[in-house]
């Protein structure tokens, strides 16, 4: 289960109804491929003010409908509710299946095991950087649709566990933070391999200049790609869409390494952040911590 509210998850000024139901449907339906499942069902609870119109609601529904076709095909709305209130509110339950019931867990990598991430990085903090800016006509289309609508790689992750995966989440409020709790929960170090990253932080180096913003910062700690982390078994063999971006060490100091040394990024972290008076970027971070 997963909800977003409107000017606290998205901004209506650069944001589509379309855009809002598309983007409610992919991120619940990311939990369940994190889990090794294939979705099945959809209830969405929907607030909408009262001057919405039906266009509106009929966009909100093309939205999800089109964002199931897309990332998870054959995934059915199968109710819901629907209320008004003062700003668009929408909670979206996802139901899934797995073979024998039996989910992917967090909390089983073991040293040893290859670190690997299949999905974007960094972009649609990118693109929320730039909204916020309001300097949309700065960012690439790659940021803004990352943001907007969102493709998480949901089919990859029931592959993953027919290869024996031992531990899987999606990382929804950034590769360093999810990264911690996957290595918390598994008693684990992840170090992540700097030079398999670089591509992806070279790629957002038009947000240096643009935004202003630490490309190294969008790839570790930004959050809301919903790609997959995955610790496979050393001898694995990784499906070609997940690229191997760490190792599974014994517990140490730190959860989390970069190239061996501590991590200096975090993430969005929901129960810390969120009793503080946040920055305005950090206001549309309300991001779920369990999958």
């Amino acid at each position: 289960v997963d909800m977003q509210r409107e000017e606290q998850d998205f901004l209506m000024r650069y944001s589509t109804p379309y855009d809002v139901g598309w983007k409610s449907a992919a991120m619940n339906l990311s939990d369940i491929g994190a889990c090794g499942g294939t979705p099945t069902s959809l209830y969405i609870a929907l607030a909408m003010p009262r001057h919405r119109t039906v266009r509106d609601l009929v966009a909100f529904a093309d939205g999800v409908r089109e964002a199931c076709a897309a990332c998870a095909p054959g995934t059915m709305v199968r109710g819901g509710d629907m209320s008004d209130a003062e700003r668009i509110v929408v909670s979206i339950t996802a139901v899934g299946t797995v073979p024998s019931g039996r989910a992917v867990p967090r909390d089983g990598a073991r040293p040893g095991d290859q670190i690997c991430y299949a999905g974007r990085l960094g972009q649609a903090r990118a693109g929320i950087t730039a909204m916020l800016q309001d300097a949309t006509d700065q960012a690439t289309p790659e940021a803004l649709e990352a943001q907007l609508r969102p493709r998480p790689p949901v089919p990859l992750g029931a592959r993953a566990r027919e290869l024996g995966v031992h531990a899987m989440l999606d990382v929804s409020d950034g590769l360093a933070i999810d990264g911690e709790r996957m290595a918390s929960a598994s008693d684990i170090t992840i170090d992540y391999d700097s030079a398999a990253l670089a591509p992806m932080a070279a790629d957002l180096g038009w947000a240096r200049h643009a935004l202003g913003a630490d490309p190294w910062a969008l790839v570790m700690a930004g959050g809301e790609d919903y790609g997959l982390l995955a610790a496979f078994p050393p001898d694995a063999a990784v499906p070609d869409e997940f690229l191997r971006v760490g190792t599974a060490l014994p517990a140490g100091e730190h959860r989390v390494l970069l190239a061996g040394e501590p991590s200096r990024y975090r993430g969005w972290d929901h129960y810390a952040d969120s009793g503080q008076d946040p920055r305005p970027a950090d206001r549309l971070r309300h991001r779920h911590s369990a999958a």
